[in-house]
């Protein structure tokens, strides 16, 4: 993770756990095989983006949290389940 990320206005504990329990069903899910990456960086919203999202987003800087992996994948039967439930945003607080 970068060291210059901004404080963010959040309940530590819960982006812990969210974050860990990510981690956990990725690493169950690729059955070990793979490597799990964690990033983060600020990305600046614009209102249209906001419209996208939905929910609460007011335009400004956030910081963005992306999780991926380069083991197996889904088969195309079980990738069609799959549902995007949409995303929390953290904005940085400006000091």
């Amino acid at each position: 993770m970068p060291a210059d990320l901004p404080l963010v206005a959040l309940d530590a504990s819960s982006l812990q756990t969210a974050v860990a329990e990510l981690g956990n069903n990725t690493s169950e899910a690729t059955k070990n095989q793979g490597a799990i990456r964690f990033k983060a960086r600020v990305t600046e919203l614009t209102a249209p983006h906001c419209r996208e999202l939905g929910g609460a987003a007011t335009p400004g800087p956030y910081v963005e949290l992306t999780i991926t992996d380069d083991g197996p994948s889904f088969a195309p039967e079980q990738r069609a389940k799959l549902r995007v439930r949409g995303a929390d945003l953290f904005q940085s607080i400006q000091t």
